[in-house]
């Protein structure tokens, strides 16, 4: 059985996104199936001019071509609620429409997921997108009843997001009590991210003369702006490794003890988040998008309201100053994450809806 699968591209060097990362897993770890990927989306340092026109296009009459000649039989369409994706990708829907194959429509997050009394015209292509009688795929039951309230989404089944453990189950996470507490951003550097909360929080901690280390891994539209922040705080305690993959992004998780990531918009489950965690990495998070329920706050984590410096940084110092606490959020982090995001029970649960059943 050959599938379609859609994202963009799925080379961090060329363009760092959660949804590439979802579909790469997918890729690598689904060998029932045959995979074709499609390109859609914006690369990193791109524009959207002419060129990137043309290479949407020509992912539309790609395929059309394909669905044409009969070389797919799922379209696994990867799908985000942020005006960007919804002009983009609606046609593609379209087309997939008009031909006698399978489409599974995957959610991942999105500005409008959440957000109150979107725009008509986007209330009403996401009402075409969802309305249809194809599965839908969303991140955690939150998110089901709010596209089946909001956009009167049909068959719509909760699928969360996993990752690989292999290396993750191998490692013993062992905490030091006495050097600085190393914190890890890993992820888009957008500020939509919560950067510029990172910022303030970093300078409320240094102004509070608590030690520690953060290291920043990834790109973005903001990436210059924050790394000038970053060092001007932290100096040489702050190190930015730009996009890790393979073994130096497993080696960079290996040596941090917490993970930041304060969103203020537009998350669905980010796979950066379930990868720190699976290597016991206590996060620091808001209630964006599914992350509250992987987060049990002050227990494997710490929930914190959105832009707000202030609680990111107690929660830092907290850890810092609580290696006690820091040692058992860890275990219930790196706990919930091979108790609930196991990979094989994902792909299983994927077939099932490629199946049908």
């Amino acid at each position: 059985m050959s599938v379609i699968i859609t994202a963009p591209s799925l080379d961090p060097n060329l363009n760092v996104s959660g949804v590439s990362s979802v579909a790469k897993f997918i890729i690598d770890n689904n060998k029932a199936y045959k995979y074709f990927h499609l390109e859609l989306g914006k690369r990193d340092n791109e524009t959207r001019g002419l060129g990137w026109g043309l290479r949407i296009l020509k992912a539309l009459v790609t395929l059309f071509i394909q669905l044409l000649t009969g070389k797919a039989n799922i379209v696994h369409f990867n799908y985000a609620l942020s005006k960007p994706s919804i002009i983009r990708d609606t046609p593609f829907i379209f087309v997939t429409r008009l031909f006698n194959v399978k489409l599974i429509i995957h959610l991942h997050g999105g500005e409008f997921l959440m957000k109150e009394n979107p725009p008509q015209w986007i209330k009403r292509y996401l009402e075409y997108v969802l309305n249809g009688n194809e599965s839908k795929i969303v991140l955690s039951e939150l998110e089901k009843q709010v596209v089946e309230a909001k956009f009167k989404a049909k068959n719509v089944f909760v699928l969360p997001n996993c990752v690989d453990l292999g290396e993750a189950q191998s490692f013993q996470k062992i905490i030091n009590n006495t050097s600085p507490l190393k914190v890890l951003f890993m992820g888009r550097i957008t500020i939509s991210k919560g950067i510029e909360q990172i910022v303030d929080a970093f300078k409320l901690l240094k102004n509070e003369g608590i030690a520690v280390e953060f290291s920043c891994a990834g790109k973005g539209p903001e990436a210059d702006i924050f790394i000038g922040e970053m060092t001007k705080i932290l100096g040489d305690k702050f190190i930015y490794n730009g996009v890790v993959k393979g073994a130096g992004k497993i080696d960079l998780l290996k040596k941090c003890d917490v993970f930041i990531l304060p969103s203020l918009f537009g998350e669905g489950l980010p796979m950066a988040l379930l990868e720190a965690m699976s290597f016991g990495l206590v996060p620091i998070v808001t209630d964006d998008g599914s992350m509250k329920f992987t987060v049990d706050d002050k227990k494997s984590g710490f929930v914190v309201a959105k832009e707000s410096p202030e609680e990111i940084m107690q929660a830092i110092k907290s850890l810092a100053n609580d290696r006690s606490q820091l040692g058992n959020m860890s275990q219930e982090a790196q706990k919930n994450i091979f108790t609930n995001y196991n990979p094989e029970v994902y792909i299983q649960k994927l077939d099932r809806l490629y199946e049908g059943k």
